[in-house]
């Protein structure tokens, strides 16, 4: 946003709709006198439509008798550490070669979804894929053969599948 365009609107207007009132109790202690200051991490709306995260510190400067003087607010862009911790979430629990979630991946939702079943008595299904003759293909063809075989396996799960279905890799084929 430019300066002219925020100074014509509030910090409430171009936050993200989710993260409006985030910081509304620790703002309640703040004037309260209960903390000295805080940090919160939200989003704001881009000019261009995308959210930017943010950390926000806020602190309140008073006077002799305590009453409050002035807001000091710092405001930094986080927008990068985001995206990385985001991409780092995504390859501690993914399968480099396939996109599928991978072995500890799998068996942390196998055993959510055991234990919904049990809780609620609802059927489950696990099915398991092996391709017949991998280790020969890889052999005779060559890996980068294998592993175009096994990313296009993968494709085609992911497309067959459910928004609630895990589709994972667990082993080599």
């Amino acid at each position: 946003h430019t300066g002219q365009e925020l100074k014509a609107t509030t910090l409430r207007a171009i936050t993200h709709p989710d993260d409006v009132d985030l910081d509304a109790p620790s703002f309640e202690r703040l004037l309260a006198g209960d903390l000295p200051s805080y940090q919160i991490e939200k989003r704001y709306l881009h000019a261009w439509g995308h959210h930017v995260w943010v950390l926000i510190t806020k602190s309140l400067v008073r006077d002799e008798g305590r009453s409050p003087l002035y807001l000091v607010t710092q405001v930094q862009d986080i927008s990068e550490r985001k995206e990385m911790a985001r991409r780092l979430e995504y390859v501690v629990d993914h399968d480099f070669l396939t996109g599928l979630v991978n072995r500890r991946h799998f068996e942390q939702e196998l055993s959510k979804e055991t234990e919904r079943a049990g809780r609620y008595g609802t059927p489950g299904a696990v099915l398991m894929i092996d391709l017949d003759c991998f280790k020969r293909l890889n052999d005779t063809q060559g890996h980068l053969r294998g592993d175009l075989l096994l990313q296009g396996v993968a494709a085609a799960l992911l497309q067959a599948l459910r928004r609630v279905d895990v589709a994972g890799r667990y082993g080599g084929d």
